[in-house]
């Protein structure tokens, strides 16, 4: 599009939805044709929050708001507030697995960090969730008769995750054997489960199984740690107490094996960075929650571990040990609880900008504030 128009400015509500009857969040382009030519870099983009109802605003407000926007210029703060980039600037920040919605927001102290950052790829491996195509025949919550050796442990979905731990809240059916392996074994009580779902030649009843055979799902990946893809007032990654199996709906992480300090690392991806990486990465729903992709968060950065001193790494992990074990609470509560302040100014101390701290913290509850006010 920016080949053949400029942009001149983009429009959300910071003040409710602009449509009751979608789901998504309303946007305005304010557009320029051109003629056909490569977008100029140092074009900068306004990108505007109204700051007031559009169902009710007075026509003195209107005014000032449309004044601003023509002009490029804050005029009152309480009718709508402006941030500009230059397409440059956009391409810098989004490398970051910054998405294009953090823009509204004061993210400019991104260059001040941007050196200390690396991508969460680094130290951790994207692992993919499991997606059965029938979750009955795998996903066992109770008695069954299948043999223990056959048995994984296994996380569904992180509607009951309460804290910085997380454990299996479920088993997974996970065999690589044969159906004639199984009967040579005497494998009776597993054989039985399978014919649950089977006909007499042990073909599946339901078409929509994703394994080949149809009964064998793989064991092997496995997650250390997961977040929401849907997360709303709680901005966190769970470590697992023990590798398991994940459902789809899950994203999940593991350790790289190069990683020389688990407990730095997790510490890191929970601290003020880590959160408002979370929710610069995705985009509110009309119903006020974060949506992430797999994809999308997968970019996304970290504080690099390795630029941390040991005596530094000993502090934060200490200082973070005190918030770990206690229920995750709402962003504007964690934000104003000592024990996560001490843990977080430590943490940019270690990199040398915890003056960062408070415009950190700003974008972060900023966005929040967005994502939320159109519920």
């Amino acid at each position: 599009m920016q080949y053949y128009y400029i942009i001149e400015s983009v429009l959300i509500s910071n003040c409710k939805r602009w449509f009751n009857n979608a789901d998504v969040i309303g946007t305005i382009l304010i557009l320029r044709k051109k003629e056909i030519s490569i977008p100029d870099k140092t074009k900068r983009i306004s990108f505007w929050l109204t700051n007031k109802d559009i169902n009710t605003i007075e026509e003195e407000d209107k005014e000032t708001l449309i004044n601003s926007i023509v002009l490029h210029q804050v005029i009152d703060e309480s009718v709508a507030t402006m941030k500009e980039y230059s397409l440059s600037d956009i391409d810098n920040i989004m490398q970051y697995g910054i998405s294009l919605n953090a823009l509204f927001h004061n993210i400019s102290w991104i260059k001040e960090i941007q050196e200390y950052i690396e991508p969460i790829t680094k130290e951790l491996s994207m692992i993919r969730g499991e997606r059965t195509g029938q979750n009955k025949v795998f996903y066992i919550n109770g008695e069954t008769s299948i043999a223990d050796k056959f048995l994984y442990p296994m996380l569904k979905s992180s509607r009951n995750i309460k804290k910085y731990s997380a454990s299996p809240n479920m088993k997974a059916f996970c065999c690589n054997k044969t159906i004639e392996q199984l009967k040579e074994d005497g494998e009776e009580g597993t054989l039985k489960w399978i014919r649950k779902f089977s006909n007499d030649k042990y073909e599946p009843l339901a078409k929509s199984i994703n394994y080949s055979p149809w009964y064998q799902m793989p064991s092997i990946n496995r997650a250390d740690l997961v977040t929401s893809e849907n997360p709303d007032k709680r901005l966190f990654i769970a470590e697992l107490n023990e590798s398991v199996i994940v459902d789809q709906r899950l994203i999940a992480m593991k350790y790289k094996d190069s990683v020389a300090n688990k407990e730095l690392v997790f510490a890191l991806l929970n601290s003020i960075y880590g959160m408002f990486a979370i929710e610069a990465n995705g985009f509110g729903r009309g119903q006020g929650v974060l949506d992430i992709s797999k994809t999308g968060f997968q970019k996304i950065c970290m504080i690099n571990p390795e630029l941390i001193s040991k005596e530094d790494a000993a502090e934060i992990i200490a200082l973070f040990s005190k918030i770990k074990n206690r229920n995750v609470m709402e962003i504007e509560d964690e934000l104003m609880n000592a024990d996560r302040q001490a843990f977080d100014k430590k943490v940019l101390q270690s990199i040398g900008h915890e003056e960062l701290y408070d415009c950190i913290k700003e974008s972060l509850l900023s966005m929040q504030h967005t994502r939320h006010c159109v519920k």
